[in-house]
Formats: C-alpha cells, structure tokens, sequence
C-alpha cells in the first residue's frame, strides 16, 4: 500500500508567485521595459526654434513644458543665427513671442547682425510685436531701461527707428518715438532717420511725423563724405512726393554736397541723374510759389546769365515772368548738359 504524499499541493493548478518586486507581469497595462532616453537640449532649442519660427504655438508650449529648461538663447536659423524669440518677432507671431518672453527669453538678444527683436520687428512692420515689446519693458521690474533698449544699434549703428524709417508704419515710428527714441542719431553711412525715410514715397507720412517732432534735422548734411541732406536723397532717389514735402517744410534747395568733386544743389543732382519725378516736383513748388509772391520772381532777377534772352523769350508764353529754375540760377549748364544727354539717349534708343 503506498504511503499518501506528506505535499498536500502536489497535482494541483495553483499559480506560481513571483518571489521579486516589480510590475504585476499578467496586468493588462503594458510596461516599458526600460527607460526613455533623455532629449538632448540642442535638440530641444532646435525644435524650439522652428516651431517659433512656423508660429506653432501649442508645440511651443508643449516643449517649454517637457523641457522647462530649455537653452532660449540658443542661436539657429543658418546664416541668421537668431533665437527663436527674433524668429518669432521677424515673422509676426505675437502669441508665440508673448510665450516666450513669458518663459524667459531675453529681449535684448541679437542675430548675426546684432539685431535685437526690436530691430527685427520694427523693419518688418510689425507693430503689434514692437508695441508689446516696448510695453512689456514698461511693466517689468527689473533694471532694463526703456530709453536705452529703443536706442540699441546694430552693427551697422542703425536703431530700431532707423529701420521703422524705412517703411509706412506711421503708427509703429510714432510709438518708438514715444518710447525715447532718438530722431538724430546717424548710423555707420552718416544717415538719421529722416534720411532714411526721405529715400522712398512710400514713407512721406513717416517722414513728415520726424520732421514734425525734430524741424531742425530738414537741413542737417549726412556725416559721410557726401555730406546730402535729406533733400538730396530724395532727390537723387526720385522721390517727388519728399521732395515736394521737404521744400514745404523749410528744405534749403541752395546747399551743396561736400562731394570734391561736384558740390551740387539738391535740384543739380536730380538733373544730372535724370530723376524725372524729383525735376517735376521742383518745378511745381517753384510755380506754386511765384503764383502765391509773383513780384518776386521777375526775369530781372536772372541777370546776364548765359541764355536769359532765350528763356525770356521762351517764358513770355505760357507763364509770363516766371523763372521756373531758380536753383540753379537759370539756365544752369548743369541743366543744359542733362537736356542735352537726354535728348541723345532718346536719339540714341530710337537708333
């Protein structure tokens, strides 16, 4: 007769136990079997980067989140080398430059050029960037002064003003100006703001906010060896609508250049360059003028000057004792040569 099994559980079907702490092995949930690796922070700021860039504003947060610190001053972009706080500025993306500031970005950071994101937004014309810049400055506690942070340079010396300059954001120019920035300050080419904006049409209304808060900058000579007012840019750069508002706000049309070898007037250099726009704009101020003070522009006033019995003849027609050039005190060579040369390009293309 056997001897019964002193194991009372031998033969049954109870389940082994797992002697070791850990994850129940027979859960549903499945358990990684190791740890993630950890997100490189380049890679983070790289990221970063673009999604600022793109305006991706939920990535942008979603990274902030999993990386709180994050490197925000890392530069990308290729040649730029900008953070994603000037990347975000330059393409106009408010929220995501709101998040990053939040988060700690510098304001002062710079590109390649020493641009800040003031800079950036401003040429752009990105006022609602710039405005919130310039407020978020305002709030803030710590030591960053307004005044100096609107007035930081490039590295071609250009402020934030220079830039806005350049564009037809009257809105934009006149809040840096509120903010402290400066209307006389030149940059590496000799340039205020005023000169930048008398290059082209497209800013007269800027140009005439400048002229309005700084009068004495309508005559000042660009410190370079040229030495132009703003009256000769917009002259040299055909731009007839500045030209026409510079005269009317007290532009001296006599200044020469300190160009050695030239020294023209405003009027001379647009003759020579042939800037049709400018040359009419001159015209029509001079007209304007002898029609509202005609005694003092009589055909006596022209002297012996080389040619005035032709011109007086001429101008007995049409417009009676008018001396439509005087800047040049009529009729110039300079203008003769230009009529000249025009007449011969003109000749030479129909050839």
């Amino acid at each position: 007769m056997a001897e019964p099994d002193d194991n009372p559980d031998v033969g049954t079907s109870t389940p082994a136990t797992n002697p070791l702490p850990g994850p129940d092995v027979h859960s549903s949930v499945p358990q990684p079997t190791e740890q993630p690796l950890p997100v490189e922070p380049t890679d983070v700021s790289e990221a970063l980067y673009d999604a600022a860039e793109d305006g991706l504003l939920e990535r942008v947060q979603a990274l902030l989140l999993a990386s709180p610190r994050a490197d925000l001053e890392s530069k990308h972009g290729g040649f730029q080398e900008e953070t994603a706080l000037c990347a975000a500025a330059r393409n106009n993306h408010l929220d995501v430059v709101k998040c990053l500031v939040s988060a700690g970005a510098l304001l002062d950071c710079t590109n390649y050029w020493h641009e800040t994101p003031l800079h950036v937004s401003a040429h752009e014309g990105h006022f609602d960037i710039v405005q919130y810049l310039v407020q978020n400055i305002i709030d803030r506690e710590d030591d960053v002064n307004l005044v100096d942070y609107v007035n930081l340079v490039d590295d071609g010396d250009e402020t934030a003003l220079h830039r806005a300059a350049e564009g037809s954001n009257v809105e934009l120019v006149e809040c840096l100006i509120e903010a402290g920035a400066r209307i006389e300050v030149f940059n590496c080419d000799g340039r205020n703001p005023a000169m930048c904006a008398s290059e082209s049409d497209k800013s007269s209304a800027v140009l005439q906010l400048l002229l309005s808060r700084c009068p004495q900058i309508v005559n000042a000579t660009q410190k370079n060896v040229v030495g132009y007012t703003c009256l000769h840019i917009a002259a040299n750069s055909d731009a007839g609508n500045n030209v026409e508002l510079l005269l009317g706000q007290g532009a001296d049309p006599t200044i020469q250049d300190t160009d050695p070898l030239w020294e023209q007037t405003p009027w001379e250099l647009a003759c020579v360059r042939n800037r049709l726009d400018a040359m009419s704009a001159f015209a029509f101020v001079e007209m304007r003028e002898k029609q509202a003070h005609p005694r003092e522009h009589e055909l006596d006033n022209i002297g012996n000057s080389p040619g005035a019995e032709y011109w007086k003849d001429l101008y007995d027609g049409p417009f009676p004792h008018y001396d439509p050039f005087p800047f040049l005190h009529i009729p110039s060579n300079t203008f003769l040569w230009a009529l000249v040369r025009n007449c011969g390009l003109c000749f030479w293309q129909l050839a």
